[in-house]
């Protein structure tokens, strides 16, 4: 079974997908095997860039390098790249990439998030960074439709804020403002249908910001 995760840039209709130092010609599609979880993506131009390096994580926040690859450096024609993730672990998985130059800069792409052989009524597909400084964005999907009821709890699992809306079969787009709350970590749940979601969000000072290439807004 094939799912492609895609960015925001899909929405927009975009045939370009541009970092810093790259302009992806295809984003990144995971394909379930039998053995693991095979991530593509292709770029058109790649300036200095040295290596990728895959990053994986089971819950959004804290990643892991799973696997590198070398960067094309100076480059002007599609490079296609493959990478095999043979720990497979739980069915769902975090994977992101990690992008470093010639002079050792890193940067990261967007969060994507995956899931083997899914039952549910709905799966998130991609998100922004979850350490961020003001808001926090992810793309769900949805095999049906009816109410969906989201909402972020701290610490102490009181509920902060809580929004609902109609959702029909498709993506869509959720988007929470953190910027009137505190420094520290949340969770964001979802539930339709009396399926429920959630993934950890942190919310940091913007100087403790990660360098992010590419942000759904």
């Amino acid at each position: 079974m094939k799912q492609a995760l895609y960015t925001l840039a899909l929405f927009l209709s975009a045939t370009n997908f541009v970092f810093a130092e790259c302009i992806f010609h295809r984003p990144i599609e995971i394909r379930e095997l039998s053995i693991g979880n095979l991530l593509t993506w292709s770029t058109s131009t790649e300036h200095g860039n040295k290596k990728f390096y895959v990053e994986k994580s089971t819950d959004g926040v804290t990643f892991e390098e799973v696997g590198e690859l070398d960067g094309a450096g100076d480059s002007q024609v599609i490079t296609d790249y493959r990478f095999l993730d043979l720990k497979i672990g739980a069915d769902e998985a975090f994977y992101r990439l990690k992008m470093v130059d010639a002079s050792e800069y890193e940067s990261i792409t967007h969060t994507i998030f995956f899931n083997r052989e899914n039952a549910n009524n709905y799966v998130f597909r991609s998100m922004s960074s979850p350490t961020t400084d003001s808001h926090f964005t992810i793309v769900m999907d949805s095999k049906v439709e009816g109410k969906l009821r989201y909402r972020v709890v701290n610490q102490k699992n009181n509920v902060i804020l809580s929004k609902s809306r109609y959702v029909s079969p498709g993506e869509h787009l959720i988007s929470v403002n953190l910027t009137e709350f505190g420094l520290g970590s949340y969770k964001l749940q979802t539930f339709l249908n009396n399926e429920k979601e959630e993934v950890n969000i942190r919310r940091v000072k913007t100087e403790s910001l990660p360098n992010i290439q590419y942000v759904i807004k």
